[in-house]
C-alpha cells in the first residue's frame, strides 16, 4: 500500500535539508524517517526512524539538538506539545514516549495501544493527547497529569489518521477497515460512521477555518475527497 503521510514528510524532510542545512543525515537517514513534527513556534523540527531514534533539529541553523533513543521498536508517529517543551513519540510495539525537548530526558512511558502507533495528535491548549493504533483504537490522554483518561472503539481494522475539532468536542478518524468515524471527545460516544466509497482510508485533516474536511482513501491508488462542514458535524 502506497503510504501517502511518508511520502509528504520525506519530501518535508528533505527539504529542510536543503533550506535550513540539517547536517546530520549519514547512511541516507533521510529515507528511514517515518514521522515529523514542527514546534508551533517553527524553531525546531522533530523526526522519528526506523532504528528507533528521534532527533531534534533547530530550524533556526540546522543544527540537530538532541538524538534521543528508546530500547524499543521503530518509531511510528511524533508530536510537539502546544508550548514546544515537550516531544511525544509512538513506538511500532504500542509504546508512547514523552521526551523533555529541552533536556533531552525521557519524562515518561505511556502504555495501553497493542499495536503501532500511527498518529498522535495534542490539542491547541496542549492539555490532551489523542493516539490511534492499529489494534484498531483511539486514546484520549491528559498530557496535564501524563494519564490515561479512555479508549475509543468501533473501527474493525487499523486505525491510520485522526483530526480533532475542539470547539465542537469532536474528533475523526481514518481506518483501514473503510470508515471514518466521528467522536464525542467529553463523552467518549461515537456520533457518525461514514463509509468509504472504496478501499481503505489512509489519512483525514481538516483546514483551519473548519470547513473542509478532507479523507484519502486507498484501492488501486489514492483519491482525495472534500467534504463541508455541513456533511461531517
Amino acid at each position: 500500500m502506497i503510504d501517502l503521510r511518508r511520502i509528504a514528510l520525506l519530501a518535508t524532510l528533505l527539504f529542510s535539508v536543503v533550506a535550513y542545512g540539517i547536517e546530520y543525515l549519514p547512511d541516507s537517514k533521510a529515507f528511514s524517517a517515518t514521522s515529523l513534527a514542527v514546534s508551533p513556534d517553527g524553531e525546531r523540527l522533530v523526526s522519528g526512524y526506523i532504528d528507533n531514534t528521534i532527533k531534534v533539529w533547530s530550524l533556526l541553523d540546522g543544527r540537530l539538538i538532541h538524538n534521543l533513543s528508546f530500547n524499543s521498536t521503530w518509531v511510528t508517529s511524533v508530536a510537539v506539545s502546544s508550548d514546544g517543551k515537550m516531544g511525544i513519540a509512538g513506538y511500532d510495539d504500542g509504546i508512547i514516549i514523552v521526551w523533555d525537548l529541552l533536556t533531552g530526558k525521557k519524562i515518561k512511558s505511556l502504555s495501553s495501544h497493542t499495536s503501532a502507533v500511527n498518529d498522535l495528535i495534542v490539542t491547541e491548549d496542549g492539555k490532551t493527547l489523542y493516539s490511534c493504533s492499529s489494534d484498531a483504537t483511539v486514546k484520549i490522554w491528559s498530557l496535564s497529569s501524563l494519564s490515561f483518561i479512555r479508549t475509543l472503539r468501533g473501527h474493525s481494522g487499523s486505525v491510520h489518521s485522526i483530526v480533532d475539532w475542539p470547539e465542537q468536542n469532536r474528533l475523526y478518524s481514518a481506518s483501514e477497515d473503510g470508515t471514518l468515524r466521528i467522536w464525542d471527545t467529553s463523552s467518549g460516544q461515537q456520533v457518525k460512521v461514514i463509509r468509504a466509497e472504496i478501499g481503505s482510508l489512509t489519512a483525514v485533516s481538516m483546514d483551519r477555518e473548519r470547513t473542509v474536511l478532507q479523507s484519502c482513501e486507498y484501492d488501486n491508488g489514492p483519491q482525495l475527497g472534500c467534504h463541508r462542514d455541513s456533511y461531517f458535524k
